[in-house]
């Protein structure tokens, strides 16, 4: 049961899932530490921080889904395959970026409490839009 977990192809969505989890960590601590770096040390605003960090974390994202997390993939031509991964990854921008605004200036939280908010709702959508659209 570890070895598939771990070494191989992914034998189903279930082990798929398990695996975009560590890979979303890492993409996370990719993406608060520039968010962080940049709000608080250079003082860019913490949108423009949370974008940059976003996508950033998704270069990484995208090397390890294609290589490890998902069994196949849909599209062909590591470009299309790229610009496809982009193209949701832009969706779950938005979506982080629209609940890291929200939470913060109507509801007053702190940014970084909003954006763990935000990116647990993008991670999820994430993983089964691209497991519907790219890798099915």
């Amino acid at each position: 049961m570890l070895q598939g977990l771990f070494i191989g192809k992914a034998k189903n969505t279930r082990v798929e899932f398990l695996r975009f989890l560590p890979v979303g960590g890492v993409t996370s601590v990719i993406d608060f530490g520039i968010l962080i770096i940049l709000t608080e040390h250079f003082e860019v605003h913490y949108l423009l921080s949370a974008a940059v960090g976003f996508l950033a974390g998704q270069v990484w994202s995208y090397f390890m889904c294609v290589n490890w997390v998902f069994a196949t993939c849909s599209v062909d031509g590591h470009t299309t395959r790229f610009g496809t991964f982009l193209l949701i990854s832009m969706v779950g921008l938005a979506i982080t970026e629209f609940f890291l605004w929200y939470f913060t200036e109507i509801a007053g939280l702190y940014y970084l409490l909003s954006k763990i908010i935000a990116s647990a709702v993008a991670f999820l959508l994430l993983f089964f839009i691209r497991k519907k659209v790219l890798f099915s």
